[in-house]
């Protein structure tokens, strides 16, 4: 269909006032003007007095342009489209501001705002009429549109004709002119993305998305309507893209975290690349809009994002253009790099809009991020959330055999054979960025078979990035480091920010850390080099980056374990200290406190990388940080792997892990993965020596259970825990849990040989439990006690399989009392949740 735009048409003759045609070409008509109208035509400024203007304006014409009303996006582009042209940036700004207010665009209007601007001598001439010229002259027609004209309705009252029948143009055909350009430079750029990826930098082999993408575990967080309960779990995917296509997961907002590592940037690479090649079902995708969120600081709006970072600079698509087709297309947006974006915790950016669908309604958005930086609004309803898993041993097998191994069978079993004999490494390649730089490294080195720690891992990698660089003949300093100190002290202060920081300005870093160090972290891939855009001096720019967020973890590690060595006291929450005071003592210790104040900012959870490699780094650090670690509960797990790294004897960790166990153990649903596999391995570790723990609490993070065996995430079963387990607590609250689960768990409680309690707390099971089965009869010879809490404590009855309170069995008015107690918590755990409820009936296929 085609849009009609329609104007107020006068009769044709020569006047002075002019309409230009859509096309930007000379007049080609003009019209007579009312005599009440002609007045405030002549005081509507001319081209010859704005591009008079441009020549006089300096500094001040960016305010000047803020006081007329135009936006900086205007700006951003009138700046970059004329680069080395600023007179011509200027008047194209002010001819801008001339044709958007139309007659509105007076002396009077321009005068005033040069005066705010503080030119009050450019005003003057302006509201005096100094420069102002009539246009005068007859224009010019061309034969076609002398045709069109004789068609118009001639009269001297207004009337409504369809614009681009009058002058030649159908609008819809621009529009989809311009569909088609952005399409083009979009995949354009995305090609170039997706066939340019290094795995491992100091190789320096590339290759195309498509030959290193293998299908990585991914799941998501599904609701489950029943008749007697909301049930909510993850569940895994086939493939990546039931994302797209899975009835569940449809959405307009999507929300896909990850572990550092695990291949959510590979993954996006893969999304754009489907798109490009038009396969199902991102062929559904008119438009694919790829963007990196790190580049996305002071960005006035996603429209100048989009033209700055994926459009060639000579582009002629304006924002508006980019705008009205996103409005209009079956549109898919992917935001990259939540927790790397610097502006996260600003009001009401685009960004922050988009993820509350407040703005760009209609097209489908995918955030990407890690798991630790979640957007404020993630558990609106509408959005629905999915989590990469990493690498499981199919995937490894296929990428070892695909992508490393190239078809070379030896090469294959080589690796395959190292992983399965060496558990470090085997550990470290569930994530996908390890797995890949492992499997290279194996392939071309046999010096791995010692390596226990992360610490010693990475140290290896980076002597692998300078070595192989020197072996090259690429010059350098013959694999040797050069003095890095401080890069080590702005890696640490960009991961100390609230908002983090792993790139910075190429002249501003080169400054900081010398041109020598640069241009070999460069060269050897530790450091790269990306163009952005600096919306402040409003020019292209060279940002410099990390390869990978965990290489910045490792250089910060070494100012962190040296701030924490020569720290006076042992590794506390200080504070900034009030005044530094006048002395040397004074100023020592605030300058101390204030650098404790910096690594109090650091977060376990999200950098524990940073803590595990300072403590491989320094032993006297380490013993800080696990002391610091130690006292808050909600660390414990990553006090293990501390103490892994630390390397200390087997004692020092046997005394240390009973302190941990000497506490309860409590798994959350609220827990990342890595918590969650962090305190499977400490009840592993603790089960193995045969360390005491005193209780285990589940809280609602019960994943898969079926033939007593419990899970807690993917891969993530829980060891049966011989002879040292005390009490074991299944929280599910507001949660069902049918006859199958029920059993499931009250065998793995058999298997427990040491277990004296299993509790049940605040859900519904099943009233009557089999007494037939062979683990009842082991529960009852070890004389455990099982219990289920609602509103008082219930007691299961080995021998009639029933629920007694007092030694009296569990009575129907009980049991509807416990319901009404379920239907309460679940409504408080809804709004808790932020979850309205109302209208929603609940009742228990367990009443019967």
């Amino acid at each position: 269909m085609r849009k009609c735009y329609r104007i107020k048409v006068f009769n044709w003759i020569s006047s002075p006032g002019a309409v230009k045609n859509t096309l930007g070409k000379e007049p080609i008509l003009k019209l007579r003007m009312d005599p009440s109208e002609r007045k405030e035509s002549l005081l509507v400024v001319s081209d010859q007095l704005l591009q008079a203007l441009a020549g006089e304006l300096t500094e001040e014409w960016l305010h000047l342009a803020r006081y007329l009303g135009v936006s900086d996006s205007k700006l951003y582009d009138s700046r970059t489209d004329n680069i080395g042209h600023g007179k011509e940036a200027r008047y194209q700004t002010l001819l801008y501001w001339k044709r958007k207010q139309g007659q509105h665009a007076t002396h009077s209007v321009l005068a005033e705002a040069l005066s705010k601007a503080g030119r009050s001598d450019l005003s003057e001439k302006v509201q005096n009429g100094v420069g102002l010229k009539r246009q005068s002259g007859e224009c010019k027609t061309s034969p076609e549109l002398a045709t069109n004209l004789s068609k118009r309705p001639r009269t001297t009252d207004e009337s409504y004709v369809n614009w681009s029948t009058v002058v030649g143009v159908d609008v819809t055909s621009s529009m989809k002119e311009k569909k088609t350009q952005l399409v083009t430079e979009l995949k354009n750029k995305y090609k170039y993305l997706c066939g340019d990826i290094q795995p491992v930098p100091f190789l320096r082999d590339k290759y195309d998305i498509a030959e290193l993408f293998v299908e990585i575990g991914i799941k998501f967080l599904e609701e489950k309507h029943g008749e007697s309960e909301k049930h909510e779990k993850w569940t895994m995917l086939e493939d990546y893209k039931r994302v797209f296509t899975g009835p569940l997961i449809k959405s307009k907002r999507r929300i896909i975290d990850g572990e550092p590592g695990y291949g959510k940037s590979t993954l996006a690479l893969q999304i754009a690349h489907d798109w490009c090649k038009e396969k199902t079902p991102m062929k559904e995708f008119q438009v694919l809009i790829l963007l990196r969120l790190r580049q996305f600081r002071n960005v006035p709006t996603i429209y100048s994002a989009i033209k700055k970072f994926l459009l060639p600079k000579d582009s002629k698509l304006t924002e508006d253009d980019i705008r009205n087709i996103l409005d209009s297309s079956s549109t898919l947006i992917l935001l990259d790099g939540y927790d790397e974006y610097p502006d996260r915790e600003k009001e009401g950016t685009d960004i922050a809009h988009i993820i509350r669908g407040d703005m760009l309604q209609e097209p489908e958005v995918v955030l990407i991020t890690r798991t630790s930086f979640l957007p404020p609004d993630y558990s609106n309803a509408t959005i629905k959330r999915l989590r990469l898993t990493g690498f499981d041993d199919s995937a490894r097998e296929t990428y070892i055999r695909n992508v490393v191994a190239r078809g070379c069978s030896d090469v294959a079993d080589k690796i395959s054979t190292f992983l399965k004999v060496n558990p470090v490494p085997a550990d470290l390649c569930r994530t996908p960025l390890f797995f890949t730089m492992i499997s290279y490294m194996v392939k071309n080195s046999d010096r791995f078979r010692n390596l226990k720690t992360v610490t010693q891992f990475f140290r290896h990698i980076i002597k692998c990035f300078h070595s192989h660089h020197q072996i090259k003949g690429a010059g350098g300093n013959k694999g040797k480091e050069l003095d890095h100190s401080k890069l080590n002290i702005i890696a640490f202060k960009g991961l100390s920010r609230n908002t983090q920081q792993i790139s910075w300005g190429k002249d501003k870093l080169i400054d900081t850390i010398g041109k020598d160090l640069y241009d070999e972290y460069v060269r050897i891939g530790i450091l790269v080099e990306e163009e952005g855009f600096d919306y402040e001096a409003l020019e292209y720019n060279i940002e410099t980056r990390f390869f990978h967020k965990l290489f910045a973890e490792w250089y910060a590690a070494q100012y962190f374990a040296k701030v924490v060595e020569k720290a006076e006291t042992e590794f506390e929450p200080w504070q900034k200290p009030r005044s530094q005071a006048a002395g040397t003592l004074q100023q020592h210790q605030a300058a101390n406190c204030g650098k404790m104040h910096m690594v109090k900012s650091l977060n376990p959870t999200d950098v524990h990388y940073t803590y595990r490699y300072a403590c491989g780094w320094s032993p006297e650090a380490a013993l800080k940080i696990i002391n610091h670690l130690g006292k808050n509960r909600k660390y414990d797990h990553y006090t293990l792997l501390c103490i892994i790294e630390w390397g200390s004897s087997l004692e020092t960790i046997l005394t240390t892990v009973t302190l941990l166990c000497s506490r309860q153990i409590k798994i959350d649903e609220t827990d990342s993965l890595l918590l969650k596999k962090s305190a499977v391995n400490l009840i592993e570790f603790a089960s193995s020596r045969k360390i005491h723990i005193r209780s285990l609490f589940l809280d609602n993070c019960l994943d898969v259970v079926c033939h007593g065996q419990l899970s807690v995430g993917p891969t993530l079963s829980l060891p049966v825990i011989n002879t040292t387990l005390t009490e074991l607590h299944i929280y599910k609250s507001s949660q069902e849990i049918i006859e199958e689960e029920a059993y499931s768990i009250l065998h793995y409680a058999a298997k427990c040989i040491g277990l004296k309690q299993l509790a049940f707390w605040w859900c519904l099971i099943p009233r009557y439990i089999k007494v037939s089965e062979s683990y009842i009869s082991v529960l009852r010879s070890k004389e455990v006690e099982v219990r289920w809490v609602l509103s008082c404590v219930f007691v299961l009855n080995f021998e009639t399989g029933e629920w007694e309170h007092d030694w009296l069995s569990m009575t129907d008015e009980q049991y509807q009392e416990g319901v009404e107690e379920f239907r309460r918590m679940d409504e408080r755990r809804k709004k808790r949740l932020g979850k309205d409820s109302s209208g929603q009936e609940k009742s228990s296929a367990l009443l019967g």
